[in-house]
């Protein structure tokens, strides 16, 4: 390679390469690509403007792979250590908050020279960082109030470097290849009061830019559907309370899958504290309808009986039937960040299904009878809840008609008396005591010892 050992003299008012000066935008456009190295600064005698060539920049219609160059450009550093040998000439000129770009680790950094001696570190200097390109996650929660609050209230951050815009609309429709608005470019908007930074891609409400977040990048909050269910058109039974059931004669005719009424919670996706004003909405739309061609169920309705899953019975016997419903929700809009970036981790699986938040508890018992004054038929005493040991209370009345006797689906485990004195109930000698006939399904017990009408009342606690 030639050594040149004095300075070359030129008297003339052309440039010293052809490439440093062109006549027409054009021409730098068309300029090839191979002929020039990244870095270079020519002159456009048209715009009477310096622009600078970036080979790793998009193609832009206008210019090609020049960008005008102006003081407001961000600034991008291929290293940490570039960013930390930056003189604190040069820092001092650049306005605070502005961003620079380091191309080792991908992050956006912003000048920090005028929050005090305290913000330089031995890693990259005044520059702190801001903004991780990658993820889209800010500086920690401890530190931004030191930092961006700070720089914005202290510093001037609000008015210098930014790009300013009067309406969100006018900042929306920015082209930033048109408007040389760099990457990672923050902005400030009049309308709204809030800043922004470029970035990546473009989006719906700010076009291609995304809200900056003085704590952290906004999520929805979420509220899940739900559903709760109801018997409709079915004559129900008495409601035990203790058992939160409904107690239905056994044999009556099970409900069907058309007896259940389901109300539908469709849940929320709440931008309450948005910045942007935006409006919440609905977490699903409603259940999955039967006739989407994807799918072949909107519910399933379970039912177990004492405890075990089982089929939709037709008939209801003895025991407790509970059912359920297993709902499948078809999600509505996706749930936004506060950069109107998809919150994937909140998004519906419409695969999902969500048990209905109440069941609904049949329990298939039988009646109990007993004699009672004036009777000559055995009376109903009622249809208590059915389990494995139930126990009912009665007074038998001593009648000519009837002899003392009660009427059980069961066989007796016990029958007491009560007793006044002691406020219990003394177990009688059920062979001694009572005589037990059948009668179907059903099992008669006769008081032996007194006929009707020969002994005063008794009250009797039957265990069966």
């Amino acid at each position: 390679m030639p050594q040149i050992k004095a300075n070359f003299v030129l008297n003339s008012k052309m440039p010293n390469f052809t490439r440093d000066s062109f006549k027409k935008l054009e021409d730098m456009r068309i300029v090839d690509t191979d002929h020039i190295d990244d870095g270079h600064i020519s002159y456009c005698e048209e715009t009477k403007k310096h622009y600078i060539f970036r080979g790793d920049l998009s193609y832009n219609t206008e210019t090609g792979h020049w960008r005008e160059l102006t003081f407001e450009d961000s600034i991008v550093f291929d290293s940490k250590e570039d960013m930390l040998n930056t003189p604190d000439a040069d820092i001092k000129r650049i306005p605070a908050g502005k961003i620079a770009l380091c191309k080792e680790d991908g992050k956006l950094y912003f000048n920090a020279y005028y929050l005090g001696e305290n913000n330089k570190s031995n890693e990259t200097g005044y520059w702190k960082i801001l903004v991780d390109i990658e993820d889209n996650t800010y500086v920690t929660d401890e530190e931004l109030p030191g930092i961006i609050n700070n720089a914005i209230s202290e510093y001037d951050f609000g008015t210098t470097g930014l790009v300013t815009y009067e309406t969100v609309d006018k900042m929306k429709q920015v082209d930033p290849e048109v408007s040389k608005v760099a990457y990672g470019q923050l902005a400030f908007c009049e309308e709204n009061e809030m800043h922004y930074y470029r970035g990546k891609t473009n989006n719906d409400k700010y076009g291609y830019f995304k809200l900056l977040s003085v704590n952290k990048i906004l999520k929805p909050t979420i509220t899940n559907p739900s559903s709760t269910m109801e018997l409709v058109s079915y004559n129900l039974g008495a409601y035990n309370e203790a058992n939160k059931a409904y107690v239905v004669q056994a044999g009556t005719a099970a409900p069907t899958t058309g007896n259940f009424k389901l109300n539908i919670n469709k849940g929320k996706v709440d931008y309450s504290g948005f910045p942007d004003g935006r409006q919440s909405h609905d977490y699903v739309t409603g259940i999955i309808s039967a006739e989407d061609p994807d799918e072949s169920i909107k519910t399933i309705l379970e039912c177990s009986r004492n405890g075990t899953v089982t089929d939709i019975p037709n008939v209801i016997e003895t025991g407790s039937y509970v059912y359920s419903y297993n709902v499948y929700y078809n999600p509505a809009e996706d749930p936004l960040d506060s950069n109107f970036d998809v919150c994937d981790e909140l998004k519906w699986d419409r695969n999902k299904s969500i048990k209905s938040t109440n069941s609904i508890i049949l329990n298939g018992s039988k009646a109990w009878y007993a004699s009672s004054k004036n009777q000559s038929d055995l009376v109903l005493q009622g249809i208590p809840f059915w389990k494995d040991s139930i126990v009912v209370t009665t007074t038998l009345v001593p009648t000519a008609q009837r002899e003392q006797e009660i009427k059980i689906p069961r066989v007796a485990k016990s029958i007491g008396v009560y007793n006044n004195i002691s406020g219990k109930y003394d177990l009688e000698d059920l062979n001694n005591d009572w005589e037990m006939t059948t009668e179907g399904e059903y099992y008669i017990y006769r008081y032996k010892k007194e006929k009707g009408g020969e002994k005063g009342s008794r009250k009797i606690q039957v265990t069966y």
